[in-house]
């Protein structure tokens, strides 16, 4: 049995093809053209919608990238803003290391004429976190006149002196002349700066 050779005339496998096409009626040839046609339409349209798919797919990704770092930006930018805050108010505080606090309402109280009803300021306590110390004081006057317990109560709150109070409990009474004389107990809370900041 002999066997028929693939290549006759023209060359290898297109010599194949043109013969096979050869072959065909014109009308097979309309419609081997039209099938390759739409077949290839059906090739670029799959490749465009994989491929869109995928770009799709990676603009999300990217969209989503850019408003996390925009995100993070804006977080910085606080970040730094708040770090600027810290380190102007422990500043701030610093300026105030030296200065104790009893030697701060000593003079309150004598600027205010309560220095006579002045009987105490006591720490009550202390509490550090990081740089930030938060001392408990307590400080009494006794006998003192309305007025001026007022002025020492705004003093202290209005002096820039880094303190807040906390709790204030006026108790009132007659005086040896039958005015009225008021007991006030302060809990203060002094911030500052601790040895390491």
């Amino acid at each position: 049995m002999a066997k028929a050779p693939i290549a006759e005339g023209r060359g290898g496998i297109s010599g194949w093809f043109e013969r096979q096409l050869e072959s065909l009626s014109p009308r097979d040839r309309r419609l081997l053209l039209g099938l390759l046609g739409f077949g290839g339409f059906l090739f670029v349209f799959g490749l465009w919608w994989a491929l869109s798919g995928v770009l799709s797919e990676l603009g999300e990704r990217v969209r989503g990238a850019n408003d996390k770092l925009g995100q993070i930006l804006v977080l910085k930018t606080e970040l730094d803003q708040a770090n600027q805050r810290l380190a102007a108010q422990e500043d701030r505080l610093a300026k105030f290391r030296d200065q104790p606090v009893s030697a701060w309402v000593e003079h309150l109280a004598q600027d205010h004429d309560v220095q006579n009803e002045l009987r105490s300021v006591d720490e009550v306590d202390r509490e550090s976190e990081g740089s930030l110390e938060q001392i408990q004081y307590k400080v009494e006057l006794k006998k003192a006149q309305y007025d001026p317990m007022l002025d020492f109560l705004y003093g202290l709150e209005s002096s820039g002196y880094p303190a807040q109070i906390e709790v204030a409990t006026i108790k009132s009474s007659l005086g040896k002349d039958k005015s009225r004389v008021y007991d006030l107990t302060l809990e203060i809370v002094v911030y500052q700066v601790g040895e390491g900041g």
